[in-house]
């Protein structure tokens, strides 16, 4: 019988795409019995605590254990494969977002995987053996409380560290007028001069993430300024900035730029003294040296007041000893709220707080008065005290008798 040739072709395309088929179908439902072991009587008997396979490679597998098709194990029962080990990885994965350093998720127990012995137990990064298990003589790779991606984070940080004093001493060997001094990070110029926040030497790669190193800021670097114990006899090329024109005179905290306000209390010279959710900005129309402290004590009605009025002897402190310590006419006070952050006006203290006579000394009597006893004494009188006046019940008998008396011996 005569076959056509292109009928023929035709025939053998299509009987090869259905043994393809059958050859994945087969292959398909066989993958819930992959499952790793050292042979495949080891992975059959042992199914509640080897590793499912399913796409056939030994790469599932943990060091060691081979991928063995067709076993009396199935991914589908209960309890197979339940208390297998995390797999291991070979050292050629790909890097992703997520797995960094090694290439393994964080979450990944092979991370956890060091060459140690009974003598070395470090955790450095070339112990590390999870991706291969190889160590040298002597040491064996276990599990061990060292975690790979903290020990890279720890790393990172030391030398971020290390990058932060290197470009600090770059900062404090420079001159005072050296332009990377006024350096600092921003989302724009105008950002980056009111918020005088992060130095940077002229990368924007050691800016936070969407700012950028602007230069010619009105902000000022001073770290390592110190003045020097015999001034140098030459002038320098540029006018330094005057005590008065510094930088730092002009940083105050608050928690935005239009709401802070100019006041010693929230002056902010090294950008380190603010405190909760506050800033510290560069207030152009703000200069420490206009600013005075707020009186601690209010103006009574009165102008004068007993030395030993209770408003002289109050004062703040955080405990009434604590007050009691540190008294001084800083620390005067009327209420509460003349006392700073974490303590309260304390009243009636001992006499050596007293603050009208810190004020005015020279009012200081050299004896305090004491207060006068309830019965006090008087001396005895120059001239003779007067008789007790008679009673009148006395004087009455008296007149009675004299009456009698002389009506009966004279008449």
């Amino acid at each position: 019988m005569f076959v056509d040739r292109e009928e023929m072709i035709r025939y053998k395309k299509v009987t090869t795409i259905y043994i393809i088929l059958i050859i994945y179908i087969v292959c398909a439902q066989n993958t819930n019995s992959n499952f790793c072991g050292t042979s495949w009587m080891d992975a059959s008997d042992n199914c509640n605590t080897r590793q499912h396979c399913p796409r056939g490679s030994n790469d599932e597998c943990i060091y060691g254990h081979t991928c063995y098709a067709d076993t009396l194990c199935d991914i589908t029962r209960e309890g197979h494969g339940s208390n297998a080990p995390p797999p291991s990885f070979s050292s050629t994965s790909t890097l992703t977002a997520s797995n960094i350093g090694n290439g393994l998720p964080y979450e990944d127990r092979a991370n956890t995987r060091f060459c140690q012995s009974q003598t070395i137990t470090e955790c450095t990064i070339d112990l590390w053996c999870g991706d291969q298990g190889v160590c040298d003589d002597g040491l064996v790779c276990h599990y061990s409380d060292c975690h790979y991606h903290d020990i890279l984070k720890m790393q990172e940080e030391e030398q971020a560290k290390n990058d932060i004093l290197a470009s600090q001493q770059l900062v404090i060997s420079s001159d005072a007028n050296d332009p990377i001094r006024n350096n600092f990070c921003g989302s724009s110029w105008e950002d980056a001069s009111r918020k005088c926040s992060t130095w940077c030497l002229g990368e924007d790669a050691k800016c936070p993430e969407g700012q950028t190193c602007y230069s010619e800021t009105t902000c000022y670097n001073d770290i390592g300024l110190v003045p020097t114990s015999s001034p140098t006899t030459n002038a320098p090329s540029t006018k330094p900035p005057t005590v008065r024109d510094d930088p730092v005179n002009f940083r105050y905290c608050g928690k935005t730029w239009a709401s802070t306000e100019c006041s010693l209390e929230g002056h902010c010279p090294t950008g380190l003294e603010c405190k909760d959710d506050e800033v510290c900005y560069t207030i152009q129309r703000c200069n420490v040296h206009d600013l005075t402290r707020k009186p601690t004590q209010h103006p009574t009605l009165s102008p004068i007041l007993p030395y030993n009025h209770t408003s002289y002897t109050s004062f703040c402190g955080k405990s009434y000893n604590h007050a009691t310590r540190n008294c001084n006419l800083n620390t005067r006070c009327i209420s509460d709220e003349d006392c700073f952050e974490g303590s309260k006006c304390y009243r009636n203290l001992p006499e050596q707080c007293n603050s009208f006579f810190m004020e005015f000394p020279e009012l200081t009597p050299t004896q305090r008065p004491t207060d006068p006893t309830s019965s006090p004494t008087t001396l005895a009188p120059v001239t003779k005290s007067p008789t007790v006046r008679e009673d009148v019940s006395t004087l009455y008998l008296s007149i009675v008798f004299k009456y009698v008396f002389n009506t009966h011996y004279f008449h």
